[in-house]
Formats: structure tokens, sequence, C-alpha cells
């Protein structure tokens, strides 16, 4: 978290086994509450690749809105890859 701005980044990794069973959902979910509850945080953020359909399902299922896109964000296997960057805003503020 970057406490001069009252932002954290989300980031969350569901290994293939245990994937489309609700459990990065509900996981991410209870992150969410606890960090704008108990550190004081403004807005949560979590970016990922324009191609990966299924982060960018959950992070719309969250409650995040898309607010941008960044061109050439990473570089992965020899081709430059975008990012769509997602926000939550905190429901405390």
């Amino acid at each position: 978290m970057d406490r001069q701005n009252g932002a954290a980044n989300l980031a969350y990794y569901t290994f293939r086994e245990f994937q489309k069973k609700g459990y990065a959902k509900e996981a991410c979910t209870s992150v969410i509450k606890h960090v704008f509850s108990e550190w004081n945080c403004e807005m949560i953020f979590m970016e990922m690749d324009t191609n990966n359909l299924a982060s960018i399902a959950l992070a719309e299922a969250l409650g995040g809105t898309r607010i941008k896109l960044i061109p050439k964000a990473q570089q992965y296997k020899g081709a430059w890859h975008d990012e769509y960057r997602y926000e939550i805003n905190s429901p405390l503020k």
C-alpha cells in the first residue's frame, strides 16, 4: 500500500486446479474489506493483461471499474502486452 496516496494494489494468482470455483472472488472480497476497514485505504487498484479474460471478469465481479488502458505495459515472450487498470473506491470515504 502507498500510504501517501491511500492506494493499495491487489494482486492475485489462482492455480489452474482451483480456478472457476469462486475461491479467488471469496479471498479477494475478504482482502478488500480488510484493507478498506483496517488500513484507512481510499482506493484499491488492479492491473491485468487485456487478454486475461478471467482476471477481467474477477475485477468486475469485485466491483472494479475499468479506468485506464496502459499500452505496452509489459513485455512477455518477446511481445509487448497492454494492460487494463481497474479501481475500487472505498465505501467508507
